[in-house]
């Protein structure tokens, strides 16, 4: 019933006050102040303002489940007793961890926890001892037996057969001590003290586990329970589910080791179950049966890890369809209700009856079995995001078997079923379909060979190794990457510069073409399998050959590779590792059926490759490992650097590094101007050869002659001309009758600053054109030379579908046309043109396409015939 109105008047003091016994129920003490008051129930309840109505005839409110705020405080002002303490004598103590009480209607839910929603069990000894005095712990269903007098709690009335204080008192009662109250029309009166106990030996299985419990519910009384492994809520949550779905498989057997009294029990239940009075839902009646279902729970709650396991493989033999999940004559909701830990235990029991995808999923194969988790993002769908196309090299070689396995293959299966643990998911295409839509078929083939022939173990490490990445997460963002991180890894232009600074020969093309796949699938984590990739491979042989490049790569190019990998992510704006891997110790309790990335003698791994040439598989064979492993130990042998030839690429290279830094303006000056030597001595002193001393020497505008100056040249007056009268070379030259190399010579020899090449020296350099000619075509000609032959060749090359077919048709060399295109971008300023590259020809971007247009009208074309070569 509703909470009623209370006067404003006041309630009265007690002129005599009762003390409250230690774990004393409130009827309890109520009844214990009526006698010693000698007043009725009613006009005790009357004077304390809890009782409203005089005249009621039935029961009165159970305040036993609970007192409403104004109830406690006209109550602890009556009787002198602090509202805590008022509130500590009913069921309210326990709401949220043992019951869940109706504050509405003043009454206990049967379906949470399996609570007792009226009535008290008791113990004639306790009884005896404490005066009649009721504990409030005896409502509880899990209480069942007194460990202070080793007896079973009694149910009922051996007279009248009823609960006690299943009912609440009657108004006009006068109830002595310990007695049966029995029911408002039948009052009973029997002295419950005199009744002999139902005793138990010290060591009985019943008062172990009741004590147990004792420490829960005084956990629950001190406000202690977050000092506990698990909650009260949690424990007697799972107690209930699995004492329920115990009863329900129970046979006669499993209770005979618990004595008679549970026997008996045992057999009244069982027949209430057969004819389908008993839900489930509510506890057993018997105290006996109670405190065997919760001690047989208990102990699958409690007990050794390995026992336990094999006692519900036991259990679950008994039902059908064992490859479902939840248990037979388990309710889904009673499923979902358990703790993590029991739901563990059972999935580990259910191991051997699941598929091999729900043994990933659930994780039953190890010892951190559960469910899924479920919600708006379970971190098993986060995980995606940190797991790569590819399983990581090392923990390939820790978990691919010797054997039939190809290894790229089960690399790319291993990584997809990482997604597998906890996922709320159980369909595999769609589970994994976004990481590898091209193995579909492949993954459930894989795993269920890698079951067939033992290897357990690759499972579990899968499973342990998605559990890290929950916990730790990993500091790259593969999903980030893949987006990000397209096929254009690395230029030809910088993959040959890359390769001759590490002393290596850059090769033909189809190096190039690698050299990006493994950028590609360093960076990315791809599985170049796939042929959604643009630089997926097109046939075996071509993986071969890939494999090849990747296998015999030298240090120093492996290692500028990455280096240039760590450079492109800071361009892309990705603050990460280059690679990463989970460590070692993730899986450290199993027995890999790979070995460990470490566990290889180098020295015979160099010998058998290097020395005898045998391939990595045949290695693989001689030392009992995966070709891979292989692979990865010769990426680690130390090798002597790769003597080249003076003529070759390479050597040519470093030669003009050389060049570049040595033969600067300084050292012309200082060494052929001033010190007079020639060409060939430069060479000589410098171990470069001739023509490419002369090269640097032009490029650094040093006038290069063969002898003395024949005509002597005033240097007072050759100033005078030059640089105050702005003459030019040619100029000067035509004066004096010389060549203009002989002047320029003189120059330099007197130490007069050179202008710069450009208009100041060219005055047709000068001239400029109409504004209504393109912009672009004005920055192009205008202030420089040669501009209309290199719009010209622009507009020539466009008709080619690459550099090297236009440069073949106009005849010039191929470098040559790059630097005229080139030079001419500088000039305008932007882009004109897209290199080709494979199923794309050679374009001209939006810029260069107008600039295409404006060379087709008709006033750039008679231009470009006025002056085809400037």
């Amino acid at each position: 019933m509703g909470q009623r109105t209370i006067g404003p008047a006041s309630p009265r003091t007690l002129p005599i006050r009762i003390a409250v016994a230690t774990g004393e129920s409130l009827d309890s003490w109520l009844e214990a102040s009526c006698r010693r008051l000698g007043v009725t129930t009613g006009v005790l309840l009357t004077a304390l303002g809890l009782r409203t109505h005089p005249h009621e005839l039935h029961g009165l409110p159970d305040y036993t489940v609970l007192l409403h705020p104004a109830e406690a405080r006209r109550l602890a002002h009556a009787a002198g007793v602090e509202m805590a303490r008022l509130h500590a004598m009913t069921l309210r103590r326990y709401d949220g961890h043992v019951v869940r009480c109706n504050h509405d209607n003043r009454t206990v839910a049967r379906s949470a926890w399996w609570a007792r929603t009226r009535g008290s069990r008791y113990c004639p000894k306790c009884l005896s001892e404490r005066d009649g005095r009721w504990l409030l712990r005896w409502r509880l269903s899990w209480m069942f037996a007194c460990t202070d007098h080793h007896a079973l709690l009694h149910d009922t009335c051996p007279a009248c057969g009823q609960v006690p204080r299943r009912i609440s008192t009657s108004h006009s009662s006068l109830r002595p001590a310990g007695t049966c109250p029995g029911t408002i029309d039948r009052p009973c009166g029997t002295d419950l003290r005199t009744i002999d106990p139902l005793p138990l030996a010290a060591d009985d299985a019943l008062l172990t586990t009741q004590r147990w419990i004792n420490t829960l519910l005084s956990a629950v009384e001190a406000g202690t329970t977050a000092e506990l492994a698990a909650t009260p809520a949690v424990v007697f949550g799972d107690l209930r589910v699995v004492g329920c779905w115990l009863l329900r498989h129970a046979a006669e057997e499993d209770f005979q080791h618990f004595g008679a009294h549970v026997q008996r029990a045992w057999q009244t239940h069982h027949a209430r179950a057969a004819s389908r009075i008993w839900s489930g839902a509510a506890p057993p009646a018997a105290a006996a049966l109670m405190g065997a279902a919760a001690t047989r729970a208990t102990s699958l709650l409690t007990g050794d890890d390995q026992e336990v396991i094999d006692l519900l493989g036991a259990l679950l033999r008994r039902g059908r369809n064992r490859r479902h999940v939840c248990p037979p004559g388990m309710a889904l909701e009673q499923w979902r209700q358990l703790s993590d830990s029991v739901k563990g235990r059972f999935l580990r029991a259910l191991d051997p009856d699941l598929g091999t995808v729900d043994r990933i999923r659930y994780r039953s194969i190890t010892s951190t079995a559960r469910a899924p988790a479920t919600g708006s993002d379970p971190p098993a769908v986060a995980r995606a995001r940190h797991i790569p196309q590819q399983l990581w090299p090392s923990w390939t070689i820790r978990l691919l078997p010797a054997g039939r396995l190809r290894a790229d293959r089960f690399r790319a299966v291993i990584a997809a079923c990482l997604l597998l643990p906890g996922h709320p998911m159980r369909n595999l295409n769609q589970v994994t379909a976004h990481l590898h839509p091209y193995l579909r078929r492949r993954v459930a083939t894989t795993l269920r060979d890698l079951q067939a022939d033992g290897h357990q173990q690759i499972l579990a490490a899968v499973c342990q190794l998605a559990d890290y990445l929950d916990r730790h997460g990993s500091p790259i963002d593969y999903h980030r990457r893949r987006a990000a991180i397209g096929p254009a890894t690395i230029s030809e232009p910088d993959w040959q510069q890359l390769c001759y600074r590490a002393g290596a020969h850059p090769g033909r093309p189809r190096r190039h073409l690698d050299a990006q796949r493994y950028l590609f699938q360093l960076l990315s984590g791809a599985d170049l399998n796939d042929p959604s990739h643009a630089l997926a491979f097109r046939s075996a042989a071509d993986r071969t050959d890939y494999l090849a490049f990747t296998t015999w790569l030298p240090m120093p190019v492996r290692q500028a590779l990455a280096d240039h990998a760590g450079g492109h992510l800071q361009r892309l704006g990705i603050d990460e590792p280059v690679t990463w891997e989970p460590p070692a110790d993730c899986c450290q309790d199993l027995e890999l059926p790979g070995r460990d990335p470490d566990d290889i003698d180098l020295d015979a791994v160099h010998h058998l490759v290097a020395v005898d040439l045998l391939p990595p598989g045949a290695a693989a064979r001689k030392l009992g490992t995966t070709i891979d492993h292989i692979r990865l130990a010769v990426e680690r042998l130390p090798q002597t650097p790769r003597r080249w030839a003076a003529n070759t690429p390479p050597m040519a290279w470093q030669r003009r590094q050389h060049a570049q830094r040595l033969l600067t303006r300084d050292f012309f000056e200082r060494e052929y101007l001033a010190g007079r030597k020639r060409l060939a001595q430069i060479a000589a002193e410098t171990g470069l050869p001739k023509k490419l001393v002369a090269h640097h020497a032009h490029q650094a505008g040093i006038p290069l002659f063969t002898g003395h100056e024949a005509t002597p040249i005033d240097p007072d007056w050759l100033r005078a001309q030059y640089l105050d009268r702005k003459r030019s070379f040619p100029g000067i030259a035509a004066e004096l009758g010389v060549s203009e190399m002989t002047v320029n010579r003189a120059a330099h020899r007197y130490r007069i600053p050179i202008r710069p090449a450009g208009v100041t020296s060219h005055p047709e350099m000068l001239r400029t054109l109409d504004p209504n000619i393109p912009r672009d075509i004005r920055r192009a000609v205008e202030g420089g030379l040669w501009g209309w032959q290199r719009l010209r060749r622009f507009q020539q090359a466009m008709g080619f579908p690459t550099i090297e077919e236009a440069a073949d048709h106009l005849g010039v060399h191929q470098a040559t046309l790059v630097r005229q295109l080139q030079r001419l971008e500088r000039d305008i300023g932007a882009q004109l043109y897209h290199r080709a590259v494979r199923a794309q020809p050679l374009r001209p971007t939006r810029r260069g396409a107008a600039l295409l247009n404006a060379l087709d009208q008709p006033a750039v074309r008679a231009l470009v015939q006025e002056m085809p070569d400037r």
